[in-house]
């Protein structure tokens, strides 16, 4: 057997991914290392990788004191990079987590068509992110209270109790019905 020179692997790589870049976003506080088995697959598979570190928003081992920069100037930084990768690239595609996926969404309605795709993930739970509503069974009738409940000190002791049945409301699922919720279940489609 002999050793495969790496430049031999990109020539089985389609050209698209050849063509596209990928922005990782990190969490709030954090560094670019939180998504390196992500940063791993994507360029095993061939795609031009770039995890972005911005001040104010990344952690910074050597600053004596984290500061933290407004969120505008965030979106600058991914805005610059993005132009400076579309320059360079065919497609742009912006990764986040948790805060970094707010970060993404944010930047993709600055960038318009210059970003081509987003892939979210963990998405924060504040009113401003990007998880739209909850529909859960633990969910009570009074959530329109819950933003008033949040910034109280009554908000650290908000939590949701799980009960069955779990997930998200169907009306063929309704609380104290197992047998429709079966039923309703059994004639979903099959996960691919």
């Amino acid at each position: 057997m002999s050793a495969r020179d790496p430049s031999d692997l990109l020539s089985v790589v389609p050209p698209a991914v050849q063509r596209t870049a990928v922005v990782l976003l990190h969490g709030l506080c954090s560094t670019p290392d939180e998504l390196l088995t992500v940063q791993s697959a994507l360029r095993t598979s061939g795609y031009a990788v770039h995890p972005l570190s911005i001040d104010g928003y990344s952690f910074d081992a050597e600053a004596p004191l984290q500061r933290a920069a407004p969120f505008g100037r965030w979106l600058d930084v991914i805005e610059a990079q993005v132009k400076t990768l579309r320059q360079q690239h065919d497609r742009v595609m912006l990764i986040g987590i948790s805060a970094g996926s707010s970060l993404a969404l944010g930047a993709a309605i600055r960038c318009g068509r210059d970003v081509d795709a987003l892939v979210l993930m963990s998405t924060t739970l504040v009113l401003m992110s990007t998880t739209l509503r909850f529909d859960g069974w633990a969910i009570p009738r009074t959530q329109f209270l819950l933003p008033l409940a949040f910034y109280t000190p009554l908000g650290r002791l908000w939590q949701y109790r799980e009960r069955p049945p779990y997930g998200g409301r169907t009306n063929a699922c309704a609380p104290g019905s197992s047998a429709n919720c079966a039923t309703a279940r059994s004639r979903a489609p099959a996960a691919r």
